[in-house]
C-alpha cells in the first residue's frame, strides 16, 4: 500500500481475539459517540414546511428535548393537525408547549403570546429521559436480549470476525507504521508486534 492523503479499504478476517476486541471497542466507541447528544445553543437552522415553504428557527438542546423559536424570539411547535411549524403558548401546568394553531411565517406572532417561552426543567427532563430510553429500546430491538449496562463481567471474543481495517494517511499527519504490521495484527494470531 502506498502512502496518500486518502484513505484504503482492506477486509480482512481477524481470527486474533485481540484484533476481535479491538474492533469491537471500536464499534462500541461509533456508537457511544453517535448516542451522546448533539446540543445545539441557537443555532438557526431552515426548516420546510408541509406545504413547501421554509421557515428559520433557533434551536436550543439536543436530539432528545429541544425548543425552537423564530428569530424574533417566539417559541414554535409542531401542529399536531396541520404538521406546521406554529407559534406555541405554554399549558396551564407549565409542561407542555401547545401549538396556537398560526402557523410561523405567514405574518407576524399573535399579540396574546409571550416570548422565549419553556416547559419546567422537571417537564424536560421527564421528556429528554423518555426520548433517550425509546431511542435505546429502539436500538436493541431484535435482540433476544439486549446489553445489560449494570453487567461487570467481560468474555473474550473467540471465533473468526469479518472486519474493516481503514489506513488513513493525512498530509499534515503522516502514518509511521507500515500496512504489513496493521495487516499481520489483524490476522496472525499471536502477534506481538
Amino acid at each position: 500500500m502506498s502512502k496518500s492523503s486518502g484513505f484504503q479499504v482492506s477486509p480482512r478476517r481477524m481470527s486474533s481475539p485481540v484484533a476481535a476486541t479491538v474492533l469491537v471497542a471500536a464499534l462500541l466507541l461509533t456508537l457511544a459517540v453517535q448516542a451522546g447528544a448533539a446540543p445545539m445553543h441557537g443555532d438557526i437552522v431552515s426548516i420546510r414546511q408541509l406545504d413547501g415553504t421554509f421557515v428559520e428557527i433557533a434551536v436550543w438542546g439536543d436530539e432528545f428535548y429541544a425548543v425552537g423559536e423564530t428569530p424574533d424570539g417566539y417559541t414554535v411547535v409542531r401542529d399536531p393537525d396541520t404538521g406546521l411549524y406554529c407559534y406555541a403558548r405554554l399549558s396551564s401546568d407549565g409542561a407542555e408547549l401547545v401549538s396556537t394553531g398560526v402557523p410561523i411565517g405567514l405574518g407576524p406572532a399573535p399579540v396574546d403570546i409571550q416570548e422565549h417561552l419553556r416547559i419546567s426543567t422537571e417537564a424536560a427532563s421527564a421528556r429528554a429521559r423518555a426520548t433517550r430510553e425509546d431511542f435505546e429500546r429502539r436500538a436493541f430491538e431484535g435482540f433476544s436480549t439486549p446489553p445489560d449496562p449494570a453487567a461487570k463481567t467481560r468474555s473474550t471474543t473467540t471465533g473468526e470476525v469479518v472486519g474493516i481495517t481503514l489506513i488513513i494517511d493525512f498530509s499534515d499527519d503522516v502514518g509511521t507504521i507500515p500496512p504489513g504490521n496493521v495487516e499481520d495484527y489483524c490476522n496472525l494470531q499471536g502477534y506481538t508486534g
